[in-house]
């Protein structure tokens, strides 16, 4: 029998594992890369103009603080377009 604590995790998933799974599928799509690139060059772009970290981008779009330093970092060929696109729209404030 196990002994140990069980820990705990305070972890909210910016998406669940089957769309983390399609979305590596569909990186090899380049015309999908350039997409999220875009998306996710608007986003820094925003960010940028209004003085906002990881912190306050996550904070505003509801995604996860590491998730949000990614895209601002560029790193965004694991993330869903969807996940990038209803970001946008946050910053924006346009409706999905």
């Amino acid at each position: 029998m196990d002994m140990r604590p069980k820990a705990q995790q305070n972890v909210t998933p910016a998406f669940n594992g089957h769309e983390y799974i399609r979305s590596l599928r569909q990186a090899v799509d380049p015309g999908l890369l350039h997409q999220k690139n875009t998306l996710a060059g608007w986003i820094s772009l925003i960010a940028d103009d209004r003085g906002l970290g990881p912190k306050e981008v996550a904070g505003v779009t509801g995604i996860d603080r590491e998730l949000a330093a990614a895209i601002l970092g560029g790193t965004v060929m694991a993330v869903p377009l969807s996940v990038l696109d209803g970001a946008l729209r946050k910053l924006e404030n346009r409706a999905r």
